[in-house]
């Protein structure tokens, strides 16, 4: 099963997937550079790139509940960090490369931050708060982090590590994205709802609903060199994606996962890493998005 494609951010062309138990780098039909496979019987629950592209950060389920940094080139494990008693699910790469942020089930490590060698520099939960992150994402100037629980959305200066803000939706939240201007957030949510936001505010831009997600972990990221539209997965087989451009004129457009890969890897580095964040699909036929709450 296709768990999550990533996209190089600086490497037109090369992919990592993962997969139940393996990752494999690189784009097909091309054979794979290499399989990373030392996760111990343990699922892949997400994967991210360095902003190098020398590197990949793997979080792992149980048993292992660990997270792993790979050199790409030679598939070697540089430092596996095994502080968890309960699964990792996300992690995130700061814009310096130096330091990882890694999110868990676990209360008393559910956030925070780590450097190459695997010493913990920071830790949000120390004061006591529980984050159990779904998701999280930090923001291309290196300000903001946001993570993703089942029920807030919590922004933190990343410089201070002071907490800005926190909110609590009235659903549950799955997966965020940070636009390339750091003002934006893409928060995927259970049922069948995207809301883009302020994130210093959390004030409402845009909604966009249309796809399923119901049951699964469900990502979202903005694709196009411009950021100009929103692409999702779903519980279906089709990745549905819309226009966002000047966020008043919709135009929807309807692509099989495997046709928006392609089209993915031939274009831009940029436009194929945003297109391509994070895929999780299962068949139940094709999805359409449709917009609402638009704001004028």
């Amino acid at each position: 099963m296709l768990y999550q494609v990533l996209f190089a951010p600086a490497t037109p062309g090369t992919s990592v997937v993962s997969s139940k138990k393996a990752l494999r780098p690189d784009w097909r039909p091309r054979p794979a550079s290499s399989h990373l496979e030392e996760h111990q019987d343990s699922g892949v629950t997400h994967l991210a790139w360095s902003p190098d592209d020398t590197k990949i950060i793997t979080c792992c389920s149980q048993p292992e509940n660990s997270a792993r940094i790979w050199d790409v080139k030679t598939g070697a494990c540089l430092q596996c960090i095994s502080d968890f008693t309960y699964p990792c699910t996300t992690a995130a790469w700061a814009p310096d490369g130096k330091h990882v942020v890694i999110g868990s089930q676990d209360d008393k490590l559910g956030c925070g931050i780590w450097d190459l060698s695997g010493r913990q520099i920071h830790n949000f939960c120390e004061d006591g708060s529980k984050l159990r992150p779904n998701d999280l994402a930090i923001s291309p100037n290196g300000e903001r982090l946001v993570v993703v629980t089942d029920k807030s959305i919590a922004v933190y200066d990343f410089i201070t590590y002071q907490k800005k803000c926190e909110w609590h939706p009235d659903a549950k939240l799955t997966s965020v994205t940070i636009s390339q201007d750091s003002r934006h957030m893409l928060v995927s949510m259970n049922p069948d709802m995207i809301e883009l936001m302020e994130i210093d505010s959390a004030d409402l831009i845009q909604r966009f609903e249309g796809h399923q997600q119901k049951q699964f972990i469900i990502r979202s990221a903005f694709g196009g060199a411009d950021e100009n539209f929103v692409v999702s997965g779903s519980e279906g087989e089709s990745i549905p994606s819309i226009s966002t451009r000047k966020l008043l004129t919709s135009r929807v457009r309807f692509e099989n996962i495997h046709l928006a890969l392609e089209r993915a890897a031939r274009r831009s580095t940029r436009c194929a890493s945003r297109l391509c964040q994070q895929h999780r699909v299962a068949s139940n036929g094709p999805q359409r998005f449709r917009i609402c709450g638009r704001r004028h």
